[in-house]
């Protein structure tokens, strides 16, 4: 299965669209990595959904956007108490990574560099 898949939906929830349903089902995976467009629509209903038809979901926090602080700490806490795990971009990558000289450890370390506080990405927000 490509790794480009596109579906147009019109439902709040993705898992409320039968092609997404079908995608995700026959990837045959239990763990779902979700971010979405709203922390507190997409990304939460969707996990939501996810989590009652026994999904395990993490859900990386900062590819969500958010137009309020409060949103999204609502949503996360919802999110959670459902049982999903909150966690962020580097987190995720780390992770998947593994170990710094795995063949993916000079690609996050690039990551890294180029898009985080570390790297000096947020100077650019700060002036």
């Amino acid at each position: 299965m490509s790794n480009d898949i596109k579906i147009e939906r019109h439902t709040a929830s993705a898992w409320g669209s039968k092609p997404f349903r079908d995608a995700i089902e026959k990837f045959g995976k239990k763990k779902i990595v979700i971010g979405g467009i709203s922390i507190d629509i997409c990304t939460q209903l969707t996990t939501l959904d996810l989590l009652a038809n026994g999904y395990e979901v993490y859900v990386v926090v900062d590819a969500s956007g958010t137009d309020q602080p409060i949103v999204e700490q609502a949503a996360m806490m919802r999110m959670q108490q459902a049982g999903a795990t909150m966690i962020t971009w580097g987190t995720l990558a780390s992770e998947l990574m593994v170990d710094w000289k795995t063949p993916e450890g000079p690609k996050v370390g690039k990551l890294y560099q180029e898009h985080s506080a570390w790297g000096g990405f947020q100077d650019a927000y700060a002036k």
